[in-house]
């Protein structure tokens, strides 16, 4: 049975401090096919966890919940997903500042469906209304 990631790259553009407004910016499921090592290391989220949750202490960003303020249309998405709570779940979140902080490099992992991820990071980082602060990565899994 697959194991997917789901879930969002969301931007805010407004300083932090300031309650920022927050948007579903990039779909990341399309992207990542599977819960693989990145999605375990960053999120908690693979099936070897969900078969061992002892694993879990390893994981920098697990079971953290959305965020408070997330955006309207993940709040959607996920309000529309709870119908299905044996297979939806896992949500978690981490900006990229807090990934940077944790010492992860996407460099270790170079056939993970994350790399592409990383690179649209770095490429939205290109941009003057973004920074490490206002990206942030939304997730969960779906079993």
């Amino acid at each position: 049975m697959p194991y997917w990631i789901q879930g969002w790259i969301e931007t805010s553009t407004g300083p932090i401090s300031d309650r920022p407004i927050w948007f579903a910016t990039v779909n990341l499921s399309p992207l990542i096919d599977t819960g693989d090592e990145v999605s375990e290391k960053l999120f908690g989220l693979s099936k070897q966890i969900a078969r061992d949750p002892s694993r879990m202490k390893d994981a920098l960003f697990a079971r953290r919940g959305l965020p408070e303020d997330v955006s309207e249309f993940v709040h959607g998405k996920v309000e529309q997903d709870s119908q299905y709570p044996k297979e939806i779940g896992g949500y978690t979140h981490a900006s990229v500042a807090e990934v940077e902080q944790a010492g992860f490099e996407i460099g270790e992992f170079p056939n993970s469906d994350w790399s592409v991820v990383f690179k649209i990071i770095d490429s939205l980082l290109t941009d003057e209304r973004f920074t490490k602060d206002n990206l942030r990565f939304v997730v969960w899994s779906n079993w």
